[in-house]
């Protein structure tokens, strides 16, 4: 049985060339985002998540402290950046994360669980709190968490979005460029949250930027999304 998966839904979506991978969040229902990149890049993305999951930024700060910028396929140095954010709940026995990104960069993405800490040692990236501006530390605990891509193909040494959901996200239009076309995943596990109370669980997501020293990249759009389990995959 296949699983029901939170699209995005474009009406349109031009892409043009960008300094810097814009990331969007989407925890609501409905959410309407509307980028803005000097020429037009528009998209409207309603994306449906249960009330009791929140996507936040790190220290389980709100969602408008969460920044991914300054992400640069030009970068001759680190080829991997890293950025914190959490998930929190309440009376959520179990959920999923789930993705979908454009593929203009060819960029990698990978989500590890984290572990919040005091202590600068040994951390993977650090989170300015803007409450009161102390600094905390994010350390990977354990491998990437596995997933499963849902619609994602290889062709000519690219891997790129197949046609599964276009109609989901595109409806009838199909005037759409290859690389617009969103790859969904999702974790393959259930994560487990707490159906008594309470919780926040910390992530660090990162984003390999490749091999190529790219001189000519564009905008991408990453979603993130949490969704509710009941316990039976479903």
């Amino acid at each position: 049985m296949s699983e029901k998966v939170e699209t995005i839904s474009v009406k349109r979506l031009s892409i043009v060339t960008s300094l810097i991978l814009i990331l969007l969040l989407f925890v609501a229902s409905p959410v309407y985002a509307w980028l803005n990149t000097g020429k037009v890049l528009l998209a409207y993305a309603p994306v449906s998540t249960v009330s009791s999951l929140f996507i936040g930024a790190g220290h389980n700060e709100d969602i408008k402290y969460l920044y991914f910028d300054g992400i640069d396929a030009k970068d001759q140095g680190e080829r991997y950046k890293y950025y914190v954010f959490c998930i929190s709940g309440e009376f959520a026995p179990y959920y999923k994360i789930q993705l979908a990104y454009t593929t203009n960069n060819q960029f990698t993405y990978d989500i590890f669980h984290a572990t919040e800490s005091n202590n600068p040692a040994g951390a993977t990236v650090s989170y300015i709190a803007a409450e009161d501006g102390t600094t905390y530390y994010y350390t990977i605990n354990g491998g990437a968490i596995s997933g499963t891509y849902l619609n994602g193909q290889a062709v000519g040494g690219e891997y790129i979005a197949d046609n599964t959901y276009h109609s989901d996200t595109y409806g009838s239009y199909n005037s759409v460029n290859k690389y617009a076309e969103p790859i969904y995943w999702q974790t393959s596990g259930l994560i487990t949250g707490n159906v008594y109370d309470k919780f926040t669980h910390y992530y660090i997501l990162r984003v390999y930027l490749g091999n190529k020293i790219d001189n000519d990249k564009e905008t991408d759009v990453i979603c993130i999304a949490a969704k509710t389990q009941s316990g039976s995959g479903s």
